[in-house]
């Protein structure tokens, strides 16, 4: 995606005699994208890329007319753009896929993070997604029940002074929230790889 000449693209869309193709294939290509990025990561930034597709398909099927079609497939190539920029931000920020959706959830309504504390969120992020799956393998079945061992461990890794969640960024009753909000997304995520093949 990142390497799409968008100035040709434009182009070639502009001489096209099915714009209302191009727009349908454009729209099936990002609906497609979003989807995949928000199996794996339901960031609140994921999120508003998916709010900001669907606004630009509404106002698509409200209008018709030729100009109405060229803003559409504008439209959608700036949020493709967009998507190709957030699917490398992984990379940016030195977290493979799994790690980048722990550490969007740890920092979560926490906009004004130092970046010694974003680097230290960034390594609870790795060390919890660890010992989650060495945990949920030794576990059986236990996404078909409570499972306070796993919670507990979230917990004490966040909570933890020395290796957990920088205690000036995060309150205690904060960490009770986001071991709830990671539990919940490591249940989505390996949940059911967990019941199918016994390991996470």
């Amino acid at each position: 995606m990142s390497q799409i000449d968008w100035d040709l693209l434009k182009a070639s869309f502009r001489k096209s005699s099915s714009k209302n193709l191009q727009v349908q294939s454009l729209k099936n290509y990002v609906q497609q994208q979003l989807n995949r990025m928000l199996e794996k990561n339901q960031s609140q930034r994921r999120l508003s890329l998916y709010e900001r597709y669907h606004k630009i398909v509404n106002d698509y099927n409200r209008e018709t007319d030729q100009v109405a079609i060229e803003q559409t497939f504008e439209a959608l190539m700036y949020l493709v753009r967009d998507i190709s920029e957030e699917e490398s931000r992984a990379v940016r920020e030195n977290l493979n896929a799994e790690h980048l959706a722990i550490f969007d959830l740890l920092c979560e309504n926490k906009e004004n993070l130092s970046p010694r504390s974003r680097d230290r969120i960034k390594k609870v992020a790795r060390s919890l997604l660890l010992e989650i799956k060495a945990s949920l393998e030794t576990l059986e079945s236990w996404q078909n029940k409570e499972s306070t061992q796993v919670r507990q461990l979230i917990y004490n890794i966040l909570y933890d002074e020395i290796a957990g969640l920088p205690i000036n960024d995060y309150e205690e009753k904060e960490i009770e929230e986001y071991t709830n909000v990671i539990y919940l997304h490591v249940f989505r995520q390996y949940g059911r790889a967990s019941s199918q093949t016994n390991v996470a």
